[in-house]
C-alpha cells in the first residue's frame, strides 16, 4: 500500500464527502494570493498553502459547511504566514515594513482582494492567447509596452493593439462592478 492509498482523498463538509481536488482547486490560488499579502516570496506562499492543504487532507478534518472550511483555511494560512515571518532572519526585515496590528486589521480586506484577483484572472484566462499574454504581462506583471513587446517578440504597436482588444473583450464579459474593480487595478 502506498502513502497516497492510505490518505483520505476527500474532505467531509456538512456530512458529505467532497473530493479534495475540488477543494484544492477552489482555494489554492486565492490562498496563495492572500498569503502573498504577508510573505513576499510567491514560492514561500505556495509552500505554506501546500503544507496547509496536506495537513487538512491527512487530518481528515470534517467541517459543518463550506463557510467553516473557508474560514479555517484563511485563518490557518494567515497563522502559518505570521509564524513564517516570526521565524529566522525574515522577522527583522518584515517588522520594519509592517506592524502586526495592521495585518490583523487588513485580514478581511486581504481575503476579498485575493478572491477578486482570482475572479479577474479567470476572465483573463478566457481571452484569445495573444491578448491574454499581453494583459498578464502589461497589467498584472506591470511591464511596459516596450518590455512586453521584447518579451513576446512582437512590436510595441501589436502590444497596444492586443491590450486594447483584450480590454474591450473583458469589458463585454465582466459584470459592471468587476469591470470597475479591474479598471482600478489597471490605473
Amino acid at each position: 500500500m502506498s502513502i497516497g492509498d492510505s490518505l483520505q482523498e476527500f474532505i467531509l463538509i456538512d456530512g458529505n464527502k467532497k473530493p479534495f481536488s475540488m477543494v484544492f482547486e477552489k482555494y489554492y490560488r486565492p490562498l496563495v494570493l492572500f498569503t502573498n499579502k504577508y510573505v513576499s516570496s510567491l514560492h514561500d506562499c505556495e509552500d505554506l498553502v501546500q503544507d496547509l492543504m496536506v495537513q487538512v487532507l491527512v487530518a481528515g478534518t470534517s467541517f459543518d459547511s463550506d463557510y467553516y472550511l473557508r474560514n479555517y483555511l484563511y485563518r490557518s494560512v494567515r497563522n502559518r504566514a505570521l509564524n513564517y515571518i516570526r521565524s529566522g532572519n525574515v522577522r527583522s526585515k518584515y517588522i520594519a515594513q509592517v506592524d502586526n496590528e495592521d495585518l490583523a486589521d487588513n485580514f478581511f480586506d486581504n481575503i476579498v482582494k485575493a478572491e477578486v484577483h482570482t475572479l479577474l484572472y479567470r476572465f483573463v484566462e478566457e481571452l484569445p492567447d495573444k491578448c491574454k499574454e499581453v494583459i498578464k504581462l502589461n497589467i498584472f506583471e506591470g511591464l511596459s509596452y516596450k518590455e512586453t513587446a521584447e518579451l513576446l517578440n512582437i512590436s510595441v504597436n501589436t502590444v497596444k493593439t492586443q491590450r486594447a482588444r483584450g480590454l474591450k473583450i473583458l469589458k463585454k464579459k465582466m459584470p459592471p462592478y468587476m469591470w470597475l474593480i479591474f479598471l482600478a487595478l489597471v490605473h
